[in-house]
Order: C-alpha cells, then structure tokens, then sequence
C-alpha cells in the first residue's frame, strides 16, 4: 500500500518530460510553375490536352524520395512531404508552362479540370526523377504527341538531363527537379510546335 502512495511521484518527472518534448515538424513541398496571365477572348478551337502523368511506384508517395542517380538505395523521410501529388505537380508545371506559348501557335492548352479529350494529347512518363542533397539530380521520360481522332502518333521521343544540387536543404533539391522539368517541357513544346503549330 505504502508502494502505491510513491507512484505518482516516480511517473510524475517522466511524463513531465514527455510533454515538454518537441517534435520535429512536418515540411512540404511542391514543384514550383508559372502563374497563368494569359487573357484572351477568343481562344483557338484547336485543342491540346495534357494527360495524367505516369509516375513509378518508387515516387508514388507522399514524401520525398531522395536517391543518387544510378543507385538502387533509397531515402524516405516521412517528414518532408509533397504538398500535393507529385503527378499533378509534373502535369501543371507543363499545362501553366505551354498555355502562353502555344496560344501564339494557334493551340489551346486544356486546363487540368477539363474533361474534354482535346484534338491532341500530350501524354508523359516519367522514367527516372533521382536526386540527392548536396549531390545531383537527374531526370529521364518518355513523351507522346496522339492526335486524338485517329490514334495517331505524331511524334514521339526520351529527354534526360541532369544538374548539381546546391545545398543541403531538400529545398534546392525540390527546385533542381522544376528546373530539369522545365527544361523538359521546353524541348517538347518546341517538338509540339514543329508538328502542329499554327494549324486551325
């Protein structure tokens, strides 16, 4: 009994400890696109739709994954998180970044919400989107260019690059990876424009 009455004052330090303990907080993040500031009242009936993108399982995730390019070993840390799909992320970085510049082509990028199925689809797949801290990130996918009404495939092709990460703030990773996507997406809407630029 006189065991009891001495209990409250052992438990007393440990759970006065355990409440004045801090917890790390959760960071997110988010891939980094253009504001839209296209006006225009009368927009081309030409249509291009930007797919969903494939991404694999590996990225598939709510936090960030960090891995050397060419490397099998993975690094996930459940406290920094995406703050958004990572799919979306990709998909508006490319729709925000070629509704202006193919509006002067004749094209009308379809946005993200729309479900109508566009005269073209842009469909990507990202292959490989690696990167570590301090290191470098790399990415590699695949595109196509369909023309909806007959299946066609218009073109097609692989892009890959790869750029030195500043920092060791997953900050300047995030940032790396937009700017490797941007580039991406420049070299496609330079194909895009190529095969169906200024066409009504």
């Amino acid at each position: 009994m006189s065991c009891l009455r001495f209990l409250p004052l052992v438990l007393f330090p440990i759970l006065f400890t355990a409440g004045c303990g801090k917890s790390m907080p959760t960071r997110y993040y988010a891939l980094q696109s253009e504001a839209l500031s296209v006006s225009c009242t009368d927009l081309p009936k030409t249509t291009l739709r930007v797919a969903g993108v494939g991404v694999p399982s590996y990225l598939s995730r709510d936090a960030l994954v960090e891995r050397k390019p060419g490397e099998a070993n993975l690094t996930i840390d459940s406290l920094t998180l995406w703050a958004e799909p990572l799919d979306d992320g990709i998909r508006r970085i490319f729709v925000n970044g070629l509704t202006a510049p193919l509006l002067e082509e004749g094209l009308t990028v379809l946005p993200m919400a729309s479900e109508d199925r566009g005269v073209y689809t842009l469909v990507l797949d990202i292959l490989t989107l690696d990167g570590v801290r301090g290191g470098e990130a790399s990415l590699s996918l695949s595109w196509r260019l369909l023309e909806n009404a007959s299946t066609r495939i218009l073109d097609s092709g692989l892009y890959s690059a790869r750029a030195s990460v500043p920092g060791e703030d997953k900050k300047y990773l995030v940032e790396r990876w937009g700017d490797l996507l941007r580039g991406a997406r420049e070299a496609i809407q330079k194909k895009i424009c190529e095969k169906i630029g200024r066409r009504r």
